[in-house]
């Protein structure tokens, strides 16, 4: 009555066959289409890109562009590949399993990053149900059983803090013989390696939020008195720049002492210039990535690669976050609360993944017995 056509094949040569094949098909559609679901051919593709557009308003309003992007890019280049000519309703509770162990084994993303791409791949069968393809969403697998042995964050030990500190004072003084100008790049660098690893590791920012540091969003306090620190603002508006939304970070006085250098050294210095950023190729622009430098920062301290050169795994400039958190937490008898607000984390995962004390180390306090 509303003009609905769906065309199928039988799957078979014998009329007899074909017609009862028929028969039961136009009762299953008729019935469903008098329930008021769709008997198009939904494949998930169709389905998928639907479930995206009608997501973006929703987390515009909420200004979370940034987590709709991460979805779409998942449902697009991982989901759509998977299911793309399948129907939504042909895919079942296993073939989610099954895709969920790609990911978790294949690919080794970590569980949390997992659970995004399932998140995500709920989207689409939420869109499905509200269109009336599907009736019910599949049972959707736990990541619990998946879970892998808990591992706390990684962080340089005293010793390794020394020798790796102790190559970065002069780093950018350690270079082969060249033209001036490629000199002068690779210094340039190597300082910027210098100041941004000393930046993470005295605040405990996130290794992107680093990197989009402006210089107006550096304020002394106290300056040159005893208690002097500094406030670093974390803002919201940029793609990798802040994870949390704005926020201000405390950091050591000793950042004051290098950035100030820093600023009276570099070209780029107005309020809205990066801290760290390139001065010859996507000049201006902020530097995203040191791990190359990085890396052989740790080669020359003989510290993240085994003996046959091999780098170990957890070496990586996240690792100055790590340290900032676990000395503060083990040598700065800083507050756990405190910290966990510094860090831009929540109290439980700052304990989890940070802290490195054992009740051997607060003997002394909990063997007390307090006198009525």
């Amino acid at each position: 009555s509303r003009g609905v056509r769906k065309k199928i094949s039988t799957q078979t040569t014998n009329l007899q066959e074909a017609k009862e094949i028929a028969k039961e098909k136009f009762a299953e559609y008729k019935y469903l289409n008098s329930r008021g679901y769709s008997i198009k051919q939904n494949h998930f593709t169709i389905i998928a890109r639907k479930s995206i557009q009608e997501n973006k308003l929703q987390f515009e309003r909420r200004d979370q562009i940034e987590s709709w992007k991460m979805y779409k890019s998942q449902i697009e280049n991982f989901w759509i590949r998977v299911f793309g000519e399948k129907r939504v309703n042909e895919i079942t509770a296993s073939d989610i399993e099954t895709q969920l162990k790609h990911l978790l084994q294949v690919k080794n993303l970590a569980n949390n990053t997992a659970r995004h791409y399932l998140l995500a791949l709920k989207w689409v069968f939420k869109q499905a149900l509200s269109n009336k393809v599907i009736t019910n969403i599949p049972l959707f697998p736990s990541l619990r059983k998946y879970q892998k042995p808990f591992k706390p964050r990684p962080s340089f030990s005293e010793e390794e803090w020394k020798r790796f500190t102790e190559v970065l004072r002069t780093f950018d003084k350690d270079l082969n013989k060249k033209s001036p100008l490629i000199l002068s790049s690779q210094m340039h660098y190597r300082r910027a390696l210098r100041d941004w690893c000393k930046l993470i590791s005295y605040s405990g920012l996130r290794t992107g939020e680093a990197s989009l540091l402006k210089w107006k969003d550096w304020e002394i306090v106290n300056k040159g008195k005893k208690n002097e620190y500094c406030i670093l603002k974390v803002r919201a508006e940029e793609k990798g720049a802040s994870k949390t939304g704005y926020r201000e970070v405390i950091g050591l006085h000793w950042i004051n002492e290098f950035l100030t250098k820093r600023k009276k050294e570099s070209p780029f210095n107005k309020p809205d210039d990066y801290i760290f950023c390139h001065i010859t190729r996507h000049e201006g622009k902020p530097i995203r990535k040191f791990k190359r430098t990085f890396d052989q920062v740790l080669k020359k301290a003989g510290i993240g690669f085994d003996d046959k050169g091999n780098k170990i795994k957890g070496y990586s400039p996240y690792m100055l976050r790590g340290t900032y958190a676990t000395f503060r937490l083990t040598m700065g008898e800083v507050d756990i609360y405190q910290l966990a607000t510094n860090l831009g984390n929540q109290v439980g995962i700052t304990e989890k993944y940070y802290s490195k004390a054992k009740p051997k180390d607060f003997a002394e306090t909990l063997s007390k017995v307090i006198d009525d």
